[in-house]
């Protein structure tokens, strides 16, 4: 089964003569979750890929049922290897703060379903979708036992951070170049303390919020980014003292994501990097 204008770039890969022990990688999306490619980077993956060791197309459905051609179960045998750990990320991939709780709570318990059908056991690691959540999604989310949950602001993993919203660093068609790879494994965390307000969602009654952040360290050279307005900008620094900032936030967010990302430099050519995001509805 092919959809869409996967059914040219199959077309040009034949054209290519491959022997069946060929290969081509191809790059996936946070979309589709499961091995979703396009014929821009198609074209990338054949211009840039030296040998080219063996080719399956992928076909990616709701669910987990994603398979090569010949019927091969991509996800179980990624279970089997020992390589990965598999964390949940619902059924759906929908826009959770624009469904009401009890259609969310729907929706997890299907892709549990799912999980125990196609995997025989249910995740302990999750990640928000979009990386766009609220506190009520959160307690929702806690009571199905995940033991850790992910949003999707890029930083790095601190002590005292929200362990139901931690940060992770995105690696798809648009964040996955390699100069940003190589600053991402360059990245240390920030030795924090706290933040305040402890805000997720932003709605017309508190948009913006201003954020206090706490550190355990000298801060002093410390920068600042912000997606507030609509486009990026440096973020307004009060520094109240040389471990205590505040962020100032002239403009609103706009509608769904409000990004803040800080870095600072760190000893041997690393930096510090803290992410934060707010879920921004009207």
């Amino acid at each position: 089964m092919v959809k869409g204008g996967q059914m040219s770039i199959y077309k040009k890969l034949q054209n290519l003569n491959l022997t069946e022990d060929s290969m081509i990688s191809l790059r996936y999306s946070e979309g589709a979750d499961v091995f979703v490619h396009n014929e821009t980077e198609v074209d990338t993956a054949m211009s840039e890929t030296d040998v080219i060791n063996r080719f399956s197309e992928l076909v990616a459905t709701p669910g987990l049922r994603a398979q090569t051609k010949w019927g091969d179960h991509i996800i179980q045998e990624l279970r089997d290897s020992g390589l990965v750990t598999i964390g949940g990320h619902s059924w759906s991939h929908e826009y959770f703060v624009n469904m009401k709780i009890n259609e969310v709570k729907k929706d997890i318990e299907i892709s549990h379903k799912n999980y125990l059908k196609e995997l025989k056991f249910i995740p302990d690691l999750y990640a928000h979708t979009f990386g766009e959540t609220s506190s009520d999604l959160i307690e929702l989310i806690k009571k199905f036992k995940y033991k850790i949950i992910f949003g999707q602001h890029s930083g790095v993993i601190s002590q005292n951070e929200n362990i139901y919203y931690l940060p992770r660093f995105s690696l798809n068609e648009n964040y996955g170049k390699p100069k940003r790879f190589k600053n991402i494994l360059r990245s240390r965390a920030f030795n924090l303390k706290s933040y305040e307000p402890k805000t997720i969602l932003l709605d017309q009654s508190n948009n913006p919020t201003n954020l206090k952040l706490t550190f355990n360290e000298n801060v002093k050279g410390i920068n600042c980014f912000d997606n507030s307005g609509g486009s990026w900008r440096n973020t307004k620094i009060n520094f109240v003292s040389s471990s205590k900032v505040e962020l100032i936030f002239e403009l609103p967010f706009k509608k769904r994501r409000g990004r803040i990302n800080c870095t600072m430099p760190a000893a041997d050519g690393l930096i510090k990097w803290f992410g934060y995001q707010y879920s921004v509805v009207n």
